[in-house]
């Protein structure tokens, strides 16, 4: 329990401090980056003949791609050495993040009632603050 509180008192300090503007508004542009470069892709890949799940692929990875490389320079500025580890992890959280999205829409949806698209938004949106805190705390972490 103690530890539980620890935690929640620097993790209060930590949304105090400057450095989580920083890297709040770093992440936020590397999500819109990401999102821009996947459509970009999408459309580009369907528009020149590419099968549009082939389409979907590339640019689904491309926006990772974008997310994880201005992440780990600018949002988080975490360029060490470790950048396999960083990659791993990012590819797990990846991975988790889209299967909570799916339990999340479908809960919000199903069992709460809430418009599809509501549903939508606000699965996104804790998505978005969970991948927050899961990069900042477990992929970009410097365990020095």
């Amino acid at each position: 329990m103690q530890q539980l509180y620890l935690l929640k008192e620097k993790l209060k300090i930590y949304i105090r401090d400057r450095k989580f503007i920083s890297e709040f508004s770093g992440f936020s542009f590397a999500a819109y980056s990401s999102l821009l470069i996947d459509i970009l892709f999408f459309f580009i890949l369907n528009f020149i003949g590419i099968n549009y799940l082939i389409s979907q692929s590339i640019a689904r990875l491309t926006g990772g791609a974008t997310s994880f490389y201005i992440n780990r320079n600018l949002s988080f500025k975490n360029a060490t050495s470790k950048v396999n580890l960083q990659l791993r992890r990012f590819i797990i959280l990846y991975v988790v993040s889209y299967c909570f999205s799916l339990f999340l829409i479908k809960s919000i949806y199903q069992n709460m009632n809430i418009d599809l698209i509501y549903a939508k938004f606000i699965s996104d949106f804790i998505c978005f603050l969970f991948n927050f805190c899961v990069m900042k705390f477990y992929v970009y972490y410097d365990f020095k």
